[in-house]
């Protein structure tokens, strides 16, 4: 399927491109007066020559996406690409032009214990996909920066994710402030009695497909085991310390800075602890709909 897109995309860019380069011609060549026709024309055609020869480079990022098409390219069209590449003149297209999950979409579900051999407990977040059984929660348009950066983890190793560690390290501790971002409803430690130890296993999850009658389950999800993600550890572990410290993460609460306006302290704390305790797709919902009922109620308020 995408060998055969992938041509049609380039042809409909290319009839662009031409339509656009007919009208930048026809509208230098309708100048008045000769030397003013001349100058539009001598800039058209520059930009034009230009033009034509980033959209041939662009053509090599672009069709990266299916191998049969990026191979029918010409050669002299890779070879061009290649001498411009550390410029960045051409780049790929999209931050997300390659999709993810299609044989599972990836999690990395986070246990506590305090035994290496028994008693694993899952940590429950408040948006994340963890329990199969759990229907995938509405939260547009809030974006929960937590759930969505485990997302991105996932994807890679917690090597080249060293605010994961972080964040294990904090679990171990019992931060409270980090606790908070997770379902505090159904924590499997208390915050005052942290687990000795937290590991992390990766997971595919894909959906459960009505069609399937070999096992009857209420299971929206279901997965499948791919790799231990993080090892288990423990606060008493030098190597995390080390990992942590070499990514420039202290392991210490910096000192709190000094109050110079203990009102606005207290203020801040007080509606921290109110907006916190709604739930964040009610706040942003409640502020949209609050808005619309100004806009709306403001003219006739007026009248």
């Amino acid at each position: 399927m995408l060998s055969e897109i992938m041509p049609v995309s380039i042809f409909i860019g290319t009839i662009s491109l031409c339509v656009n380069i007919l009208l930048a011609l026809y509208r230098s060549i309708i100048e008045p007066g000769f030397f003013k026709k001349m100058y539009a024309l001598i800039g058209t055609v520059f930009v034009t020559c230009a033009s034509i020869w980033l959209f041939i480079v662009s053509l090599v990022p672009h069709a990266a996406l299916d191998a049969r098409t990026r191979n029918n390219l010409w050669p002299i069209v890779h070879q061009w690409h290649k001498r411009i590449d550390e410029f960045h003149i051409s780049n790929a297209y999209g931050l997300f032009r390659r999709m993810t999950g299609i044989d599972g979409r990836p999690e990395i579900i986070i246990e506590g214990s305090n035994s290496l051999s028994t008693g694993w407990k899952e940590y429950h977040f408040l948006y994340k996909i963890g329990n199969p059984s759990e229907r995938p929660p509405f939260l547009i348009p809030h974006q929960p920066r937590l759930d969505w950066q485990m997302w991105f983890a996932a994807l890679g190793n917690y090597e080249h994710n060293p605010w994961f560690v972080s964040f294990i390290y904090r679990l171990l501790d019992g931060d409270k402030d980090v606790l908070k971002l997770m379902d505090t409803e159904r924590l499997p430690f208390p915050p005052n009695k942290p687990p000795k130890y937290i590991r992390a296993i990766l997971y595919k999850y894909s959906y459960t497909l009505p069609t399937n009658t070999k096992k009857k389950s209420n299971d929206w999800w279901t997965r499948r085991k791919v790799r231990e993600y993080f090892n288990s550890a423990n606060l008493d572990e030098k190597e995390m310390a080390e990992f942590l410290s070499s990514a420039g993460i202290p392991l210490e609460k910096p000192l709190l800075l000094r109050v110079t306006n203990a009102y606005l302290k207290k203020a801040l704390i007080f509606v921290r602890n109110y907006v916190t305790a709604i739930k964040p797709t009610t706040f942003i919902w409640s502020l949209i709909g609050a808005g619309f009922c100004i806009n709306f109620l403001a003219p006739i308020i007026r009248l």
